[in-house]
């Protein structure tokens, strides 16, 4: 009797390629390690969140795969090449040991009949101190006194540290009016009563300081022109448009305070 048996095996694979994202955040819960990545949707105007959860053996695997240099087929030819050639020279030896006669033993100098030869010690060099260097003392110079009340040195080294990049100033007033003119086609700021994400002010004040990781108050500096003005100056004609079209559709309340008094008094 001919049987004929056929299972297909459909695959399916799903890659989720992590390489070029920058790690946001490692956090330990219960024994499961969170990574998470942070990542700008700027065609959805919204802030996405990968998190990558791991319990302690897996990633304890990863680890050891990783540190772990596989061995090369040459490498791995060498070592049994070493392993036969051990064998064989255990073997020889083993049979030299074999044909060795009595006579053979007997002929072995006794430990009494060894010379020994003394070694004579060497003679003693004479010792040389090593010299000092010599220190050349250089004149005292008198300094300013230094005066702690003036905070000026600390705020300008503080303001250096904080400088912006001026493409990380243009990215972020770009980031804000894409919202807006996404806002304007969905009509979607006549949901931010009860749709927060589309809502100004929740988008200036919260959004766009966790996407570009800076603090509220700088971000206010950038939309009022306080901060940077060589280039935030440029906004100002789309920010004067984007606060006359909410009072042109009735939605002054949901402007915050001070881009109406910046910007229209």
């Amino acid at each position: 009797m001919i049987e004929f048996n056929q299972k297909q095996v459909i695959t399916k694979q799903s890659n989720l390629d992590f390489s070029g994202a920058k790690i946001s955040e490692i956090k330990n819960v219960n024994g499961i390690i969170n990574i998470i990545f942070k990542e700008e949707n700027t065609k959805e105007q919204e802030l996405d969140l990968w998190v990558v959860q791991l319990t302690n053996d897996q990633f304890t695997q990863v680890r050891r795969e990783i540190d772990i240099q596989p061995i090369s087929p040459e490498q791995l030819k060498a070592i049994h090449a070493k392993e036969a050639l051990k064998k064989k020279e255990e073997l020889v030896i083993k049979g030299q040991q074999g044909h060795k006669g009595h006579s053979e033993i007997e002929d072995t100098p006794s430990p009494e009949e060894e010379i020994v030869e003394e070694e004579k010690p060497s003679k003693p060099k004479g010792f040389r101190p090593i010299p000092s260097p010599v220190v050349e003392k250089l004149p005292t110079i008198e300094a300013d006194p230094l005066n702690w009340k003036n905070k000026e040195p600390e705020r300008e080294a503080r303001r250096m540290r904080s400088r912006l990049d001026d493409n990380r100033i243009v990215n972020l007033l770009n980031f804000v009016f894409k919202f807006h003119a996404k806002m304007i086609k969905t009509n979607g700021y006549s949901q931010s009563h009860r749709d927060k994400n589309k809502n100004l002010s929740h988008f200036l004040k919260t959004i766009v300081p966790n996407a570009f990781s800076l603090p509220y108050s700088s971000c206010q500096g950038i939309y009022t022109a306080k901060s940077y003005y060589t280039i935030t100056s440029t906004y100002r004609q789309q920010w004067v448009d984007l606060c006359c079209y909410f009072i042109e559709k009735g939605y002054k309340d949901n402007l915050p305070g001070y881009l109406v008094k910046h910007y229209v008094g």
